[in-house]
Order: structure tokens, then C-alpha cells, then sequence
């Protein structure tokens, strides 16, 4: 019999067929995990189809382009067309995706030069009025210059769309003063090169510029060359771009030549390039740069990103396998806890509430007790729908996400392809989530265009007014992550034109079909809940069950967010999808532990408490920000250290949302089954 509809709107108003075996659901999960665990592997960037190999002749031009400047120690991206480097007398930009633009990238030609197999010993760089540009450094771009070489500024570069890496970062210098503050020194690569060498890092404290770079490019022959190729016919393919930054005091004779082999004592760090010097107008900035080209037999067109892949510390498979295996461990826990326990204690309370004995029947007690009032709405039914619904969306966008990227659709080649699929199916999964909150709404009895409309803004408006006021602080600072205001136009024209009317019209197709009948019939008047145990305390249900999935997928969090702080590439899809599998999977069980003991003890409201269980862990997540913060992050301003709060809160948020949708579904596939399974007099 369906709840009544009168006194189920009381509960909105006042604050606002099929079952599936349980069993049956937990046997799914677990083989496709087992399917996935299988096949778990580093996801190795190949290219989609259409992405052929870019070949070059010997002595043809590669296409060279620089990009935004970022830093450990800001979060605010500089844009290399604004910095007083020597720039092309005409500036061509690359077309950026939307994701490249959210995420800061702004690609530009320069006037570094680079021709295939053409060794260059030592070259300034061509185009380049020396004096104009350092009277430009001295009179208004000294002091910024060397703010952002003390605050650890890189600066990024592609080459045939390659990023450009150092694969030995700590020059002599970097490495003594690694020492000097008490760091250790990091053998990993690091993308693009430091700009300079900090003062602190000095023995005068005076900032040094890195003014020379030597680049080593790694190539190999193309797929239809072959040993009886001709010469002149002969292709090569560009597979790795290896930087060495310098600080090098040219004289005004400047020494770099084409035959010239730079000396050890020219690169020593007394003759480095001081910032003082340059603003005292005692030195000039020559730029200059090297070029070697070395052969690779080893690596092809299709394997040439594997190195950028796993130069992350992320990508070491060790650390990611021994965790997933704690994680299945917890699981195994878990469903023995369950299946074991739970069922063996479910399967009592069966045969007793079914019994024809009426000494079985004189006293009902347990879950039972409640059956009049386990399915009365709860209060803000309304806002559980729709949270329930924003959750699902955000967990069908993930979900859609890891599958293209498991495809290989998401290659690292195409900058920007991960987070313009991200908004875009998270767009178009408006639709599911207008369907899953009218169904909720109905079954809720709270049926009103106004809770569709709602949550057609739930998510993205706080997303919105999150990343407005990210926005505004990224447009203070300068950074090319504050998007231009046609590209925010373009957002919300996307959600005014396309998400919102998906959400509506996945709303009318759940009004139109028949609510979902309960198993059995709500009271009129609502039970009183008798005292609880320790164990469905409020602090307890928010304090520890929500700390149980988070656990399992923390390593592979702290990965994420130490690539994504030091600038490296994240592309461990195949590890990500296995850990989502497993969260999914722990995030049920503990709800239905926990729902369990929440009935037994005779408490009917348990709706809300089974969207806290999993749910509640946002707060958790950005609990466990802060401490990834004090201990891996250095900022130099509180400006970076807001914007790194107001990003993790946008991901805790969005977390909570998920894991409460998984939750609250559980539940309610739990609690029809057990109830429906039982006679009601």
C-alpha cells in the first residue's frame, strides 16, 4: 500500500515493483570488481583513433610553443605572453578547449627555434633586441621577476606537443639549497624548468635568472621508415624533452656562438646572472639555449607519454596494488561482517516473525516494532531527494568519465580533454538527475515542480558561487585561471540551454510514471523513539561510520592531489576505477551495518541517517585537505592558501553528495526487501 498522501506532504510541507536481492546486488558488485581488479594497470596513454604520428625530415622545423608559468608555492598561473621575456613581433595563440582554459593553459609560439637532428651548440635567441628587453626588466619588471623566481616560478613548454620536462631538476644550485633549508632533494622530473634560482638559495642572497637552456630532444624513426629508406627521405618523430635551466653572465661580447662548448667555470654560480645586477644596470640579459638531439630506438609514437606518465610519483604501481589490496581486505571484512552476522541475525528474525507459533507472535520486538513508521517520509524529504539526486548524477558522471578514459578517449596529448568531458557529461547527466529526484519526490509523496527546479540548481549554483569567488580571487592576482568572461558566458549557457531543461524533462518522465508502492502501510500517528545506544548516537554515526569508506580510497586521493600540486600528470585510470569499485561497494556495506543496529533499536528515522553514514565523510575529506596541507603544502600567501581551501571544498561537497546517494539507494533497496519479506497482521 502506498503512504498516505496527506500526511506524507505534511512532512514536505512542514520543512518543505521490482526488488532487487540484496544478495544479488553485493554478488554483482563484487564480480565486477573482480573483472576490473584483473585488469588493473597504470593506464597507458595511446592515442584514438585519427591522432596519427606528426613525422619530420631532417632539418624541418618542430613546432615550438611555451606556456603559463606555475609555481608549488601560488596557485596563480602566469601567462608567458605578459613576463619581459623576447616575444614573437606577431603573437599566435593556440586555440584552447574549455577544459585548457578552466584549468590555465595558455599556449603560445615563441622565438625559440628547433629543426630536426640539427645539433645547436650554443645560439642567442634570434629576433631579440637584448638591451630594449633588459631596460624593459630594469625599469618595470625587476622586482616582480625576482618575487616570482624566490616563489619558485617554472616555466612550462611544449615542444610537438610534448611537455617539456627536467628530468635532473636540482642543478648544483637547487641541490645545495635543498640543504641549506633542510629539504630533501627530488629525484622525480619535474615539468618545465625554474625560472631562477631563489635568493635564499644563494650565497650573497641575490636571485639568480635563468637565462640559457640546454635542451636534449629524443627522437626515433618514424613507422615507415625502414633501413633501406633513403636519407633524404628518412622521418623522424619527436618522443622526449629533456630542459637544463642556467643562470650564465654573458659579457656584452657575448661568447655563445655555434662552435662554442660552454666552459664549467662559465656555468659556475658565481657567474650566474643576478637580479641586483640586472636592476642596478650592471649586467644584460642575453637568452640563450642549446640544442642535442639524441635517438631513442626504444620508444615509438604510441608509447612516447609513457615516461610523463610515470615520472608522477603517483604512477609507481606498488603503492597503488598494496592499498587496493588493504581495500579488498576491508571489504572482505566488512561483507563477512555482513553476510555472516547480519544475514545469520536477519534470517532468525524471519523464521521468528513468520512463524505460525503463537508464542513467536505474543510480543513483536526488533526491527519489526517500527514497521508502521519505517517508510513515513522523513523531515526536508524534499531536499533528501534532491541531495539523493545531485549525488547520483555526480556519481553517473564519474563513472561515465573513467570508462571513456579506461577507452583511451582521454589521451594526455589532448590538453584539457579530461575536464571538458568532466562539464560536459556532467551536463548532460542533468537528465538522470531529474529523473532520480522525480521519482524520489514521488515515492516521498512531495511531488512539486518547484523541488525539479531546485535541484536543477542545488549543485551547480553552489558549484558557481564557489568558483565566482575563486574567480574574482584569480582575477586580482593575474592568473590565467581567471577564464574570460565570454568562456563564463559559455557555462552558463550550457546550464541555462542544456542542464536545465534536461533536468525538467527528466522530471516529467518520473511524474509521468506510477509511484513506487511501499510493502507496508505508515500509521497515522508516529511512533516515539525510545533511548539510544552508544552506537546510533549522533556523534558516533557521524564521527566513525563515514571515516570507514573514506580510508579506502585515501591513498589514491593523496596521489591526486600530489600531482595535481606539483604540476606532474595524473593518468592512473585503470587503479582509480578499481578503488571507485571498491568505495562503492564499502560505502553500502557500512550503511546497511549501521541501518541494521539504527531498526533494531526500534528508531524509524533513518533516512537521513543513511544518507550521514557514507555522506557525512565531505566533512572528513576536508579535514583530511587540511592536514595534506600542513604537511605537503608551502605557500607564500594567503590568497593560494584560500584558493586551495575553496577547491577542496568544492570537492568535499561534491564527495558527501555521492556518497550519500549511495547510501540513501542502499537503504532503501535494504529496507524494502527485509520488510517485504515479513508477514504484517
Amino acid at each position: 500500500m502506498s503512504v498516505s498522501t496527506q500526511h506524507a506532504r505534511s512532512h514536505c510541507s512542514s520543512n518543505a515493483g521490482a526488488r532487487p536481492p540484496l544478495l544479488l546486488l553485493l554478488l554483482t558488485l563484487l564480480v565486477v570488481l573482480q573483472l576490473l581488479a584483473a585488469g588493473a594497470t597504470p593506464a597507458s596513454a595511446f592515442y584514438v583513433p585519427g591522432a596519427a604520428e606528426k613525422a619530420y625530415k631532417k632539418g624541418e622545423e618542430v613546432k615550438f610553443m611555451v606556456n603559463s608559468l606555475r609555481s608549488s608555492s601560488e596557485m596563480f598561473p602566469i601567462d608567458y605572453s605578459k613576463m619581459p621575456f623576447c616575444q614573437p613581433a606577431r603573437q599566435e595563440f593556440k586555440e584552447e578547449s574549455i577544459g585548457e582554459i578552466i584549468w590555465g593553459d595558455r599556449m603560445l609560439n615563441s622565438l625559440y627555434t628547433v629543426r630536426m637532428k640539427e645539433d645547436v651548440k650554443c645560439m642567442a635567441l634570434p629576433d631579440c633586441d637584448f638591451i630594449a628587453n633588459t631596460e624593459t626588466i630594469r625599469r618595470k619588471e625587476s622586482k616582480n621577476l625576482t618575487k616570482m623566481i624566490n616563489k619558485w616560478y617554472r616555466v612550462y613548454m611544449n615542444i610537438d606537443n610534448l611537455p617539456v620536462f627536467s628530468t635532473n631538476p636540482e642543478s648544483t644550485q637547487m641541490s645545495e639549497c635543498a640543504k641549506k633549508l633542510g629539504k630533501d632533494v627530488k629525484i622525480y622530473a619535474q615539468r618545465g624548468f625554474p625560472l631562477g634560482v631563489p635568493a635564499k638559495c644563494t650565497s650573497d642572497r641575490a636571485a639568480l635568472l635563468n637565462n640559457h637552456l640546454d635542451f636534449t630532444i629524443h627522437y626515433n624513426h618514424d613507422s615507415q621508415t625502414t633501413s633501406t629508406t633513403a636519407e633524404e627521405e628518412r622521418r623522424y618523430i619527436v618522443v622526449f624533452i629533456d630542459v637544463k635551466a642556467r643562470s650564465i653572465a654573458w659579457s656584452d661580447s657575448l661568447e655563445c656562438n655555434s662552435q662554442m662548448k660552454v666552459a664549467p667555470e662559465v656555468l659556475a654560480p658565481m657567474r650566474g646572472l643576478k637580479m641586483k645586477n640586472v636592476t642596478q644596470n650592471k649586467a644584460t640579459v642575453y637568452w640563450t639555449y642549446s640544442v642535442k638531439w639524441k635517438e631513442n630506438p626504444n620508444v615509438k609514437w604510441a608509447t612516447r607519454w609513457d615516461f610523463y606518465l610515470t615520472a608522477a610519483a603517483a604512477a609507481a604501481p606498488a603503492g597503488h596494488i598494496l592499498f587496493i589490496i588493504l581495500s579488498l581486505m576491508v571489504v572482505l571484512f566488512i561483507g563477512s561482517a555482513v553476510m555472516g552476522v547480519l544475514l545469520r541475525a536477519l534470517h532468525k528474525d524471519f523464521n521468528r516473525y513468520n512463524s505460525e507459533d503463537p508464542e513467536d507472535l505474543q510480543e513483536e520486538v526488533g526491527w519489526k516494532l517500527v514497521h508502521a513508521d519505517v517508510f513515513r517520509p522523513p523531515l526536508y524529504a524534499n531536499w533528501l531527494a534532491i541531495f539523493v539526486a545531485n549525488g547520483v548524477q555526480i556519481l553517473t558522471t564519474v563513472g561515465v568519465v573513467l570508462i571513456i578514459a579506461l577507452m583511451g578517449f582521454l589521451s594526455p596529448s589532448r590538453r584539457g580533454a579530461l575536464l571538458t568531458t568532466m562539464l560536459l557529461t556532467a551536463v548532460f547527466t542533468s537528465l538522470i538527475s531529474g529523473y532520480v529526484c522525480g521519482v524520489l519526490l514521488q515515492y516521498l509523496n512531495c511531488r512539486a515542480w518547484k523541488n525539479i527546479f531546485t535541484c536543477s540548481f542545488t549543485l551547480p549554483g553552489a558549484m558557481l558561487l564557489i568558483y565566482i569567488f575563486i574567480l574574482i580571487i584569480n582575477k586580482a592576482h593575474g592568473a590565467t585561471t581567471a577564464i574570460p568572461f565570454m568562456t563564463l558566458l559559455e557555462m552558463l549557457t550550457l546550464f541555462v540551454a542544456v542542464s536545465l531543461p534536461l533536468t525538467v524533462l527528466g522530471g516529467s518522465v518520473a511524474f509521468r510514471q506510477q509511484p513506487i508502492t511501499n510493502p507496508t502501510r505508515v500509521g497515522r500517528l508516529a511512533r516515539e523513539v525510545p533511548t539510544q545506544s552508544w552506537i546510533n548516537q549522533p556523534i558516533f554515526i557521524c564521527v566513525f561510520w563515514p571515516s570507514v569508506p573514506l580510508v579506502v580510497v585515501v591513498i589514491e586521493l593523496y596521489y591526486i592531489m600530489q600531482d595535481l600540486w606539483e604540476g606532474q600528470i595524473y593518468y592512473s585510470f585503470g587503479f582509480l576505477t578499481v578503488t571507485a569499485c571498491i568505495w562503492v561497494l564499502v560505502c553500502a556495506l557500512v550503511t546497511i551495518s549501521c541501518l541494521y543496529y539504527v531498526l533494531c533499536y526500534e528508531n524509524h528515522r533513518w533516512w537521513w541517517i543513511a544518507y550521514l553514514v557514507p555522506g557525512g565523510a565531505g566533512v572528513h575529506m576536508f579535514c583530511m585537505s587540511l592536514i595534506f596541507f600542513m604537511s605537503h603544502v608551502s605557500v607564500s600567501s594567503f590568497a593560494s592558501a584560500v584558493l586551495f581551501f575553496s577547491y577542496m571544498g568544492m570537492v568535499s561537497y561534491m564527495y558527501g553528495m555521492a556518497a550519500g546517494a549511495v547510501g540513501v539507494i542502499v537503504s532503501i533497496v535494504f529496507v524494502r526487501r527485509i520488510y517485504g519479506s515479513i508477514k504484517i497482521d
